[in-house]
């Protein structure tokens, strides 16, 4: 079990020609003639929360032409998705999208410019839920709270920095709080925002490992209390379903969000879970709130 929480404590083109061409116009004739055909450049798998929108989503296109049409339809009504300018008229090869989440699940996003297409994929989650003080717990005690809690350096890893939480004697937020990631064996996950960890507490044999890294967090807000993830064990496998705190603030600010991300780790038995890693797009937020440090 204690071996648990260090697991997120922590890609020329030669071309050759044989025979002779005889020809009576210039050499270069046939190069600067070429057409070179359009083709739309890769977009990364985009994520979402319903009635949530993602605005200015750049589509670059390589070798553009001029007055071509660039469409975008989805396979489902779990999404809308709009694209701009209705077509290239000066040639740039540049393109925004903006796309609506509506349901939960996951749409395939077709882009069509001319003759070539393109896709990826659009996953929709539900809204995260908003979090609330428990009875008697308001913003000094979640104040206090995190003064006690270490933060990491912006990553997430099998190898990773803590340090105390940066807060001001004014009750300001002495750095920058914004984005980790966690990047192990070709998976990586992002977070908007620190991943922080209880200073003193020591794992129990009987915690509840799927929920460990929101364990201080518990007692003050009500979503919380009660939350326990889902461990599961089959043909010499297991399955995590846990819960980890981040804190997403900005340097010299009182405001800040605690956020509650769901992420799903996997690894062997045998191995007593030295091994989990986690599962490549699991990341999802659950719950959120927004706060002022007193």
């Amino acid at each position: 079990m204690k071996k648990l929480l260090g697991i997120l404590a922590a890609i020329g083109v030669v071309s050759s020609a044989s025979g002779s061409v005889i020809s009576c116009g210039n050499k270069n004739d046939s190069a600067s003639n070429e057409v070179k055909t359009p083709s739309i450049n890769a977009i990364n798998d985009q994520f979402l929360s319903v009635n949530e929108k993602i605005e200015n989503l750049e589509v670059n296109i390589t070798n553009p032409v001029k007055d071509t049409k660039l469409t975008a339809t989805s396979n489902n009504d779990n999404v809308t998705v709009e694209s701009s300018p209705e077509k290239d008229d000066n040639s740039t090869g540049k393109f925004t999208l903006v796309i609506n989440g509506k349901k939960e699940g996951t749409s395939l996003i077709t882009l069509k410019y001319g003759d070539v297409s393109s896709t990826f994929n659009v996953t929709v989650d539900k809204k995260p839920e908003e979090l609330t003080f428990n009875d008697e717990q308001d913003e000094s005690k979640l104040t206090t709270y995190l003064k006690s809690t270490v933060i990491s350096d912006n990553e997430i890893s099998e190898i990773n920095t803590y340090h105390d939480i940066n807060i001001n004697e004014n009750n300001t937020f002495g750095m920058d709080y914004k984005k980790s990631f966690y990047d192990v064996d070709d998976v990586k996950l992002d977070f908007e925002g620190s991943h922080y960890r209880d200073k003193n507490k020591q794992v129990e044999e009987n915690d509840d490992e799927a929920s460990i890294y929101i364990y201080g967090l518990k007692n003050i807000f009500k979503e919380l209390k009660d939350l326990k993830g889902e461990k599961t064990e089959k043909d010499g496998k297991f399955t995590i379903n846990s819960y980890i705190g981040f804190i997403n603030a900005s340097k010299d600010s009182k405001d800040f969000s605690v956020l509650i991300y769901n992420v799903t780790l996997e690894g062997d038995t045998a191995t007593e879970q030295t091994d989990a890693k986690a599962t490549k797009g699991s990341e999802k937020l659950a719950y959120k709130g927004t706060f002022e440090l007193k």
